[in-house]
């Protein structure tokens, strides 16, 4: 799915792909010390995360 950056507190107004991923709360920590996960804020946020999904110029 498609949001638009800056709901998700980054600093363009370019969409961005994202994968919403529940896992456990252990996997859940480690995981938001990568910039490419972010936390979530409409969901319980122990166990869910935000992934961004690179994509390349061969994808388009």
């Amino acid at each position: 799915m498609d949001v638009s950056a800056d709901k998700l507190g980054l600093m363009t107004e370019q969409s961005v792909p994202i994968m919403v991923i529940k896992l456990e709360p252990e996997a859940v920590e480690s995981l938001q010390a990568d910039p490419a996960f972010l936390p979530v804020y409409h969901m319980n946020t122990s166990q869910w995360v935000i992934g961004t999904v690179a994509v390349s110029n061969d994808d388009k």
